[in-house]
Order: structure tokens, then C-alpha cells, then sequence
């Protein structure tokens, strides 16, 4: 984690971040390959990201189903998209 705060790069990991304690606000994006399986669960894994320090936007994107979004199966997301998925609302 120290060499990935001070040079950068790609860090690759599991979902069970959100649980492990480990923030990460200088991150620039989010890739998820998964959907987090419940709304409590993405929120606390956004939190990662959205720590006090951060200094630019974080960029989100997902796979999705293509039944959640129509023709596409990757699309960028916004926070709000993916908290419309879980409340249904797609």
C-alpha cells in the first residue's frame, strides 16, 4: 500500500476492501467487475474513496448486466446510476 500511495499505478483488489479498513483517496478510478451485492456494501466501498484528503473526482466505472442498461454491457456510471440499481429502479 505505501508504494502504491507514493508512485501510483494499478492496485487490483477484491471487494472486501470496504471491510478491511483501508482508505484510498488518492485514488482516480474505480473499476468494478462485480456489483457490490447490496446497497450498504457499495456505499461503504465508495467511502474508500471519498475520504477526507481527497483532492479530484473519482471516476467510477462498472460492468453491468445488459438487462440493467439496455444494448451496452460496459458503461460509465455515476454513483447515483449504480444506487438506482440497487433500489430497482433499473
Amino acid at each position: 500500500m505505501r508504494t502504491f500511495r507514493e508512485q501510483g499505478g494499478v492496485l487490483v483488489a477484491s471487494p472486501i476492501l470496504a471491510s478491511g479498513g483501508v482508505d484510498l483517496p488518492d485514488c482516480d478510478s474505480l473499476i468494478l467487475y462485480d456489483m457490490p451485492i447490496s446497497k450498504e456494501i457499495s456505499e461503504q466501498l465508495y467511502g474508500r474513496f471519498q475520504r477526507f484528503g481527497r483532492t479530484s473526482n473519482l471516476n467510477v466505472y462498472a460492468f453491468v448486466p445488459v438487462a440493467a442498461f439496455g444494448p451496452v454491457a460496459i458503461r460509465t456510471v455515476g454513483i447515483s446510476e449504480l444506487e438506482s440499481v440497487f433500489a430497482g429502479e433499473r
